[in-house]
This record gives C-alpha cells, sequence and structure tokens, in this order.
C-alpha cells in the first residue's frame, strides 16, 4: 500500500474498497501477469472492485509516488521499498506466512478465506525426454535449491524454496492451470 492511503489491514483495503468501486487502483505490470491474477482474485473472493494500472515499470513507481493505492507484487520487486518505509505491506498472498516478513499477516488469515496466489517457478522439460535424463534433472535441481547459500538468498528474497517431486509438481501445475482459469473466467480476462 502507497503510505499515505489509509489502510494498514486487509479488511481496511476492503473496506475503501467498497466505499470508493471501482476508484482504487493497483499496481500490475499488465494483463495476463501474476499481480493482475492476484487482483483478479482478490475482486472475485473479497467482492470489490480494484482497477489494474498497467505496465511493469510505472507500476511500483506510481505505487511509491501515489499515483496507485494498492498493489499486489511480488515480494522480490516491494520488500525493499516496504522495509525503508516508502510502501506499506498489509499481507501476504501466500498460503502461509513469508519467513522474510513473519509479522505479516496471509490475506486469507485477514478477512478473505480461502485467498491464495503464489508467484511460483519450475522447470519443465520437453515432451518425450527420457524419464531417466527428467529423473536426474530433479534431483540435481533439488539439490541445488537446497544448498544453504541458495535457500538463504531465496529466504531473503522472499522465495519459500520447495524442490518437490515431479509428480506433486505435475499435480500443482494442473491445480494452477485450473484455478486461474476460472479467475481469468469471472474477470472477463482476454487475450490482447
Amino acid at each position: 500500500m502507497h503510505p499515505g492511503v489509509p489502510v494498514r489491514t486487509v479488511s481496511d483495503l476492503i473496506g475503501l474498497a467498497r466505499a470508493r468501486p471501482g476508484a482504487i487502483n493497483y499496481a500490475s505490470p499488465g494483463n495476463g501477469t501474476s499481480p493482475h491474477f492476484a487482483g483478479a482474485l482478490f475482486n472475485m473472493m473479497a467482492g470489490v472492485e480494484l482497477v489494474p494500472y498497467k505496465g511493469a515499470g510505472p507500476a511500483i513507481q506510481g505505487l511509491i509516488g501515489g499515483q496507485v493505492q494498492a498493489s499486489f507484487a511480488s515480494m522480490l520487486s516491494a520488500i525493499s521499498h516496504a522495509r525503508q518505509g516508502r510502501l506499506r505491506a498489509v499481507a501476504v498472498t501466500g498460503a502461509r506466512r513469508s519467513s522474510a516478513l513473519p509479522e505479516l499477516p496471509t490475506v486469507a488469515d485477514s478477512g478473505v478465506p480461502g485467498f491464495e496466489s503464489d508467484s511460483w517457478q519450475g522447470f519443465f522439460a520437453p515432451a518425450g525426454t527420457p524419464v531417466a535424463i527428467v529423473n536426474q534433472l530433479q534431483r540435481e535441481i533439488v539439490a541445488v535449491v537446497k544448498l544453504p547459500d541458495v535457500a538463504a538468498q531465496l529466504l531473503k528474497d522472499g522465495s519459500e524454496p520447495v524442490g518437490n517431486t515431479r509428480d506433486d509438481f505435475a499435480k500443482h501445475v494442473a491445480g494452477e492451470l485450473a484455478k486461474w482459469a476460472r479467475v481469468a473466467e469471472n474477470a472477463r480476462m482476454q487475450i490482447n
């Protein structure tokens, strides 16, 4: 949140957005990005109408400058601004509190039960890649993610290293595709 916005909690944001439908902007790098989807999910689950402010560079600068009131920014892009007081963090969008900012509640714990919007990264191989190679890649990637210095840097930047199994990752991807398809349909998102 921009520090000048009278919002300190998710409930405050919902109240402000309901009092001023369509007048509260949230920073979004553009159509179809993770923050855009997170904002659409929040609108859908909280019953509000926050409006995306487009453009990756202008999004955070617009937030810091006060042209935008809120953001569903990645931890990496916003954490230093929050720590320096240029932005006010009110909640994390993941299912659990972040080890980078453990004092922040989740959106779900703050009045929007079931809300979860995580940015995640994964590794994919072309269809038909031999299983032995895929298994070796998976083992090596998990080993790197679990190296103490790699894990520490990821945690510092607000990422939570996972390194799960291929089957767990495939289930996660399938669940994410289904979830975000519902959000895109509900928000009437279109490819431009």
